[in-house]
């Protein structure tokens, strides 16, 4: 067998050492050796990067799970496609940084600045972006399911068919945000600001919108089935044939809303104010099935202000309308009473005017008893 001279041996050690440090330059994170700035594709799983000056750099398709980035300076930086799941990216400076089809589910983004960034295509389920600026931020096709927008600013914003069910939004600035077609269902809009946001079509199923500000806002074919709306500003808001079954609007102010078309069976108003509103064709009664029984599901308008209110063409058999202010309004083609088959029999539902009041402008149909509502 022939030796290997010492010369020759020195080489293999030597070629040997050389692929071992290639091999475990590989195996680490390439933020260890040359990123930044050649940063893409790279692991920094966990990595603490608090307050780290990252602008502009290329960190696409990073993954980046868990990792801590209070603070961090990523204003530009493009972050298309990164996996940021479960990251701290609270405070950061993320201004025309490119997110598009980013994983940020269950990350943390506290006031971060996000002004003039892309969302598109973002994932950020369950995530929290609290106190957040998103104002010129592109977000179309973003999904906010369960995402925390605690105070967010969205003024302008398009949402538009974005999935967003069960998300927070207490409080957010949605002034003039396009959310048409949404899918909203669960979401909480309590206190926030809606002003003429648009949310024609969009689903806000059991949508918890309390005392929010919707002056002015476009819900025409809207489904708030079992919305709690109560104390709700929805003065002169749009709502033509809006699902409303059960909505609650307890003390809610519709005045000059158009509710034409809508179906407001089982929707609670009590207190509520629709002067000037039109409900002109709006359904407010109808049978529904419950269990295998059959029941007439009515509105409720007890003690609510219907001054001026047109009910031409509305359906109010069955509805309460006790103790209503009804000067002014008119009811002269409404249905006021009607014969219903419920679980097979015939059933005569009749519109419930127990303390109401109108004057000598309310318009009544033809045949009804003008002494059930007194005059004031």
């Amino acid at each position: 067998m022939q030796k290997i001279s010492p010369f020759a041996r020195l080489l293999l050690v030597m070629a040997l050492l050389v692929l071992a440090l290639v091999l475990v330059r590989q195996a680490l994170p390439l933020w260890q050796k040359d990123c930044p700035p050649q940063c893409a594709g790279v692991n920094m799983s966990g990595k603490n990067l608090s307050g780290a000056d990252l602008r502009n750099q290329s960190l696409s398709r990073s993954v980046m799970q868990r990792a801590v980035l209070t603070e961090a300076n990523l204003a530009g930086a493009d972050l298309s496609s990164a996996d940021l799941t479960a990251s701290d990216l609270s405070r950061a400076n993320l201004r025309g940084a490119n997110l598009a089809g980013a994983v940020l589910t269950n990350a943390k983004l506290l006031d971060a600045d996000l002004t003039d960034a892309d969302l598109s295509g973002a994932d950020l389920t369950g995530a929290v972006l609290s106190g957040v600026n998103l104002e010129r931020t592109k977000l179309t096709a973003a999904r906010f399911d369960k995402a925390r927008l605690l105070g967010a600013n969205l003024a302008g914003a398009r949402l538009n068919g974005n999935p967003m069910a069960g998300a927070d939004l207490r409080g957010a600035d949605l002034h003039g945000a396009d959310l048409s077609g949404a899918n909203l269902t669960e979401a909480n809009f309590a206190s926030a600001d809606l002003r003429e946001a648009n949310l024609d079509g969009a689903t806000l199923h059991l949508a918890k919108m309390f005392c929010a500000n919707m002056n002015g806002a476009l819900l025409s074919g809207a489904d708030l089935t079992g919305a709690g709306l109560d104390g709700s500003d929805l003065r002169g808001a749009d709502l033509r044939g809006a699902q409303m079954h059960g909505a609650g609007m307890t003390g809610s102010n519709l005045d000059g809303a158009d509710l034409s078309r809508a179906n407001l069976a089982g929707a609670y108003l009590a207190g509520a104010v629709l002067t000037g509103a039109n409900l002109n064709g709006a359904d407010l009664a109808e049978v529904v099935r419950i269990g295998g029984q059959e029941y007439v599901y009515a509105a409720t308008l007890y003690g609510a202000l219907l001054a001026r209110t047109n009910f031409d063409g509305a359906d109010l058999a069955g509805a309460s309308l006790k103790g209503t202010d009804l000067r002014g309004a008119n009811l002269q083609r409404a249905v006021l009473a009607k014969t219903l088959l419920v679980n097979g029999a015939p059933v005569v539902s009749t519109v419930e005017l127990d303390g109401a009041y109108g004057d000598a402008e309310t318009l009544l149909p033809e045949n009804f008893d003008r002494a059930q509502l007194p005059t004031k």
